[in-house]
Parts: structure tokens; C-alpha cells; sequence
């Protein structure tokens, strides 16, 4: 009687899994084949015969769009390519397709939107661009009529990212940052006038590269040759956080590269006496330096670090913190 009960027990949750499989995938194929439609009216109506793609599937259970080899073709030898694009996404948050055309709406709520792309080109004039895999996590909200873009929170990875420019070729091999907010914060507005961010209370964010290379070229544009930071940079790796706290900022920067050295550096900032003149307490070590770096920075107030680095630590005002 027992194994009887068992066995039905495991039919029952066979059946059912086979059951929600078959339901799921009728669901699927057929939100596909509808959005294949709808995509296909939108870029005919549209006409936007710049665009095309393989194929497109459609999860119901995770609100997944998949569109595999999208082609979009910008201009005279110009393109971007993906072999496959998932987009996570919750439908309520979306205007529909008619509101779309119109226009007839004034912002998009996003939450838990998830986009994982692979195999990405991108030939814009004389630049091409290539990325292995980039995935991206995003909750806030879009104004399209205003191009505001607002960011409560954020996650971006990616890897193998290559950009050549007029012969010169800037490598990237994995990135991962995160940021995160306690309100709605106009990214926008944040670049285009960073004293902003001293006016956010609360912030987080993080940033870690490995297996960067830099061609000498680009050190020259950014003025880096000037820092002994000459010849290519290989295999550069750097983490750095930033976190804030009402009136406190804490940054914590690690940056190091077998041509270039190592670079320790950790700061906390007080702003509850002003924000003009906030206390600072820098702690800043350095060490395996290039010989062009290590003579350069011979000229500054820095306490020797052994026989090829300095170390430097200063506590008191930012008005007052003095380097020569």
C-alpha cells in the first residue's frame, strides 16, 4: 500500500512537471510568435529595414525575450551585431506597442530588468568594438521625452571587451561593478555636474577591472607620459570603492600592474563641519614602482617605502593637505 501511495505520489509530480512544461512551452511559443509579429509590424510601419534578426523566443516563467543574431545597421559600412540578447523584464512595467508609437506615455517604472548579451560588435566609422559577454542589472526609471535616465541600483559585468582605434587596440579582460542608491538619482545630471554627489546621502558603489592593457598612445592623450607611465600597461587590475554615508565618504582604491607598480590608497572624508573644507584622513602606500614614476614622485612630500615606493599619511583639513 505504501509503494503504491509512492508511486502515485511520483506520478503525480511527474505529471504535473510534465504538465507545466507542455503549458509553459504553448505559452512561450505563442507570446514568441506574437511578439515576432509585433516586432515585425513595429519595423515595417516603422520602416526600419536597418534591422534584423534571426530568430526570437519567449520564456513565460521569467519573463525572458531572447532575440539571436540581431544585425542593426547605422550607416555606409557602420553596424552593431549580437549573436544573442536576453532581456528580463516585468510586461506591466511596459508601455504597450501603440502607446509606444504615440508616445502617449511619460516615463517607464523598471524594476529587477536583467539584460545578458553575448558576442557583441560594434563598427562605428574607424573604431570596432568587441565584447565576449556582458550582463547588466538595472532598477529605476526612464523618461524618454526628457532622456532622463534614473538609477536606484545597478550591477554590470562583462568580459573580453576590445576597442581599436585607428590602429591602437585598448583590452579589457573582465570587469564587475556595483551601485546602489537609497533614492532615485538622475545619472545624467550626476556627470554632468559630479558636486552632486556630495548632496546624496546614502551611496555605495564598486568597481573591479583585471587584465587591462593600455597602448602607450592612449597614456600619451590621457597625459599619463607626463606620470612616467610610459610604453604599454599590461595586465593592470584595480578595485575601488566608494561609499557614503550622510556626512562620512570612505574611498578605498587598490591598483596594480607589473610595469607600472603597486598603488594602495584609502581615504575618509568628514563633511558634518562643511562642505567646502571637509576633514580628511589619507593613507596612501606605494610600492614596486617604474623608475620613471619612482623619480617623478622623488619631487612630492612622501615618506620612502623600501627601495622603490613611497607612503605618505595626513589627518586635518582638505584645505590644508599640501603633497610639495
Amino acid at each position: 500500500m505504501k509503494l503504491i501511495t509512492e508511486n502515485k505520489l511520483l506520478s503525480s509530480i511527474v505529471g504535473g512537471g510534465l504538465l507545466l512544461f507542455i503549458i509553459n512551452f504553448s505559452i512561450n511559443y505563442y507570446a514568441a510568435s506574437k511578439i515576432k509579429e509585433e516586432i515585425n509590424k513595429f519595423i515595417t510601419d516603422s520602416e526600419m529595414d536597418n534591422i534584423k534578426y534571426d530568430d526570437i523566443s519567449y520564456s513565460f516563467l521569467t519573463s525572458t525575450i531572447s532575440i539571436y543574431e540581431l544585425e542593426i545597421k547605422m550607416g555606409k559600412g557602420e553596424y552593431f551585431n549580437s549573436e544573442k540578447i536576453n532581456l528580463s523584464i516585468d510586461r506591466d512595467n511596459l508601455p504597450s506597442i501603440e502607446d509606444f508609437k504615440s508616445g502617449d506615455f511619460s516615463s517607464i517604472e523598471l524594476s529587477d530588468v536583467e539584460i545578458v548579451a553575448e558576442g557583441l560588435k560594434l563598427v562605428n566609422d574607424e573604431v570596432i568594438m568587441k565584447l565576449d559577454f556582458i550582463e547588466q542589472s538595472f532598477n529605476g526609471k526612464i523618461n524618454p521625452s526628457d532622456e532622463i535616465i534614473s538609477v536606484s541600483s545597478s550591477d554590470l559585468s562583462f568580459s573580453g571587451l576590445s576597442i581599436r582605434a585607428e590602429g591602437v587596440v585598448l583590452e579589457v579582460g573582465e570587469l564587475e561593478s556595483e551601485l546602489d542608491f537609497n533614492e532615485l538619482i538622475d545619472i545624467k545630471g550626476l556627470f554632468n555636474d559630479p558636486e552632486k554627489l556630495s548632496n546624496i546621502e546614502d551611496f555605495m558603489f564598486s568597481l573591479s577591472t583585471s587584465g587591462v592593457e593600455i597602448p602607450n598612445e592612449i597614456l600619451k592623450d590621457m597625459d599619463l607620459d607626463n606620470l612616467g607611465i610610459i610604453g604599454l600597461v599590461e595586465d593592470l587590475n584595480l578595485e575601488l570603492d566608494l561609499e557614503k554615508d550622510e556626512d562620512n565618504m570612505s574611498l578605498e582604491l587598490t591598483m596594480g600592474s607589473s610595469s607600472v607598480g603597486e598603488f594602495d590608497i584609502e581615504c575618509d572624508l568628514d563633511f558634518s563641519i562643511g562642505l567646502d573644507d571637509p576633514l580628511i584622513e589619507l593613507d596612501i602606500e606605494l610600492s614596486d614602482l617604474n623608475s620613471g614614476i619612482y623619480e617623478i614622485l622623488r619631487n612630492f612630500k612622501l615618506d620612502k617605502n623600501g627601495d622603490d615606493g613611497f607612503e605618505f599619511e595626513y589627518k586635518g583639513l582638505l584645505s590644508k593637505l599640501d603633497f610639495k
